[in-house]
């Protein structure tokens, strides 16, 4: 069986709200679209600190980070990862 998350984060307008979750991809949830990962980067030029999650059991999501870190490093960011899982002392 499938998994819902139900994470209410975001702007009011779309805290609560249900987007279909395209597997190995990117939505947009503002406009439903799935987007590549370098789009994706652009569209996030603007923004000084992401927190991208994942299901720690779930290689497809570890590929879907990959892509964007990656496109996020290819159009010029200057790229710092932080794990949950280490103590900050040991990053």
């Amino acid at each position: 069986h499938p998994r819902i998350f139900d994470l209410p984060i975001g702007d009011p307008d779309r805290r609560h709200g249900q987007t279909q979750v395209i597997l190995d991809g990117i939505v947009d949830t503002r406009e439903g679209d799935e987007i590549d990962p370098g789009t994706l980067a652009v569209r996030l030029q603007a923004i000084r600190v992401l927190f991208v999650g994942e299901d720690h059991t779930n290689m497809d999501f570890h590929r879907v980070q990959a892509r964007l870190i990656r496109a996020l490093h290819e159009a010029g960011r200057e790229v710092f990862i932080g794990l949950e899982m280490f103590p900050y002392t040991h990053q």
